[in-house]
């Protein structure tokens, strides 16, 4: 059976109102909502358990829909939620575990609209850094690294074609509502981010695994300024695209005979090494 068709760019699911529980897996509307959990492209976000769903709404996150199972105990939770959300759909708790992307479901989720934002809103907080993540492969790296960039204070995330989708359901539940918050801008051009950035001023770091002759130690280089740090794929590092547009290879020193980190403790170290030199105000 081919998988339905997602659905158009600015349309939530657009069933009519469910009255009664939803009891078959047949069910157009929960089609519509599988559909929306596994596109990579949906403008809506598929958000899973109470705690992700309150994220959304202290973020001011548009609800669409509520999927309530006929088991969610917490009814009085579910009060100021529902007067947020444009519908309520109830469903039995076998229906809701077949729309469900986790083992064990919570038996609550919603659908919200994906935070749309621009090079412009980004831009308005440098020098905070901007984080660039080129062809991260893991979700749970990207939504670890979404999560220590808010932490870190970056001014925006962007990711260049190929890399994790970070509005996936696994990815948001990782990255705890981080990815809601934080400005994002996915699959851009390796042309379009480094012309960007030069055109606002920001030096380009990144993280290098073969050339290591070439890159200075991370704790010796002068992050005043605004910075834009790299982050590449998971055991291949930074596409050799990026040659030619990095104003510095940041080196982490480490114990032989370990000759690389993950990418997510290596991107912490850069971001938190860049934030103590914004708040103490120059190198060391």
């Amino acid at each position: 059976m081919a998988r339905p068709k997602p659905q158009p760019q600015n349309a939530p699911p657009s069933s009519k109102p469910q009255d009664a529980t939803i009891t078959s897996r047949q069910n157009p509307l929960l089609k519509e909502i599988i559909a929306i959990r596994d596109e990579r492209d949906s403008p809506l976000l598929f958000l899973e358990g109470p705690r992700l769903i309150l994220e959304a709404v202290n973020a001011n996150s548009k609800l669409e829909m509520l999927i309530v199972s006929d088991e969610f105990p917490k009814i009085s939770f579910l009060d100021p939620i529902v007067k947020m959300t444009s519908r309520v759909v109830k469903v039995s708790d076998p229906v809701f575990r077949a729309i469900s992307d986790v083992e064990n479901p919570q038996g609550l989720l919603a659908i919200a609209r994906q935070p749309l934002w621009s090079w412009e809103q980004i831009l308005k907080n440098q020098p905070a850094p901007i984080l660039v993540l080129d062809g991260l492969q893991v979700p749970g790296n990207a939504a670890s690294i979404v999560r220590t960039a808010e932490a870190a204070g970056v001014a925006g995330v962007i990711t260049t074609p190929g890399t994790a989708h970070l509005y996936s359901p696994k990815a948001l539940r990782g990255a705890m509502g981080s990815t809601i918050r934080v400005p994002i801008i996915e699959h851009v051009s390796v042309d379009k981010i480094a012309s960007t950035l030069k055109k606002a001023g920001y030096k380009i770091a990144g993280t290098p695994l073969k050339d290591m002759k070439s890159a200075k130690r991370y704790d010796q280089i002068d992050w005043s300024g605004s910075w834009a740090i790299i982050v590449g794929k998971e055991g291949k590092g930074v596409s050799g695209v990026w040659d030619k547009l990095i104003d510095v290879c940041a080196a982490i020193p480490m114990k032989e005979p370990v000759q690389s980190l993950n990418v997510a403790a290596a991107a912490a170290i850069l971001l938190y090494e860049v934030s103590r030199h914004r708040h103490q105000g120059g190198a060391p």
